[in-house]
């Protein structure tokens, strides 16, 4: 336990819960007796025998509007860190598709089954699977993000392809043990940040406005032209502050505000509203 511990980077500006889940992983991997591992072994890369997957253009998933809304989006999603050294930070940075390492187990707790690994997403058994963008979801311009459909204490269950049947465990601990170093933020934490734009609703009809949080509160229809500012989360409530009409990026618009709740999480679909990945 002392040999891992000695690895763990503790940096200064870290996400929250990210501590806590890296020490959950140890525990899980000792627990395991060493049959858990945070890193890719060495006889897994040598199973790719070529050129990494030829590239792409720059294609994920869109998760706004009637069709994009049903797509699930799990609990949070994970980016590539801003804790790496700027010299280790590309252009666009969308190289990390190719370098990020994962192992993958079909339960928490379980050995690795299958592995991310140079761009393939190698099974057990079978033949690699590329890795494509277009399987992940856009959180910031031209930055993707591996979808966690479950969170776990020391676990994280990743979508790599598809929405759901492509999907695996990943210990937590393994965020901070490749080539590159990851974050994972639950979206109850991504969405209030300061980070990101206002929030809209993913279908294209806006939600209703509460009063409280409770199905039985009184509500007031949102207009079509909004934008929500999030205040707090309490569970799949969140209270905003909206302004109709939206005066986001506007500079001859005079904006009425109200504040209320709205439900902004399903357990199906995951997170209900989202924002403007690439700004104005």
């Amino acid at each position: 336990m002392a040999r891992v511990l000695g690895r763990l980077r503790i940096p200064t500006a870290i996400p929250r819960f990210a501590v806590l889940g890296s020490l959950f992983c140890l525990l899980a991997c000792d627990d395991a007796q060493g049959q858990v591992a945070c890193t890719v072994p060495d006889a897994i890369r040598t199973r790719v025998d070529g050129p990494p997957p030829p590239e792409e253009w720059y294609e994920t998933r869109w998760v706004a509007g009637d069709e994009g809304s049903a797509v699930p989006l799990g609990a949070g999603h994970i980016r590539y860190s801003d804790r790496n050294p700027w010299i280790d930070r590309p252009p666009g940075e969308e190289d990390w598709l190719r370098r990020v390492e994962l192992p993958l187990s079909s339960a928490p707790g379980e050995p690795a089954s299958a592995w991310i690994t140079q761009g393939w997403v190698l099974p057990g058994e079978g033949d690699p699977v590329a890795l494509a963008r277009a399987d992940q979801v856009e959180t910031g311009y031209e930055e993707w993000s591996l979808i966690v459909l479950e969170a776990e204490p020391g676990w994280l269950r990743v979508r790599y392809a598809g929405d759901i049947a492509g999907s695996g465990w990943v210990p937590e601990c393994a965020l901070d043990e490749g080539p590159v170093l990851l974050d994972y933020f639950p979206w109850s934490e991504w969405l209030t940040s300061d980070a990101i734009s206002p929030l809209f609703f993913r279908a294209d009809a806006p939600d209703d406005l509460f009063t409280s949080p409770a199905e039985g509160a009184d509500r007031a229809p949102i207009g079509a032209e909004y934008h929500l500012e999030p205040l707090e989360v309490r569970g799949s409530w969140m209270r905003v502050r909206v302004s109709e009409p939206s005066d986001y990026c506007e500079f001859d618009i005079e904006a009425e505000t109200r504040e209320g709740w709205v439900r902004w999480y399903d357990a199906t679909a995951g997170p209900r509203v989202w924002y403007y990945t690439r700004g104005c």
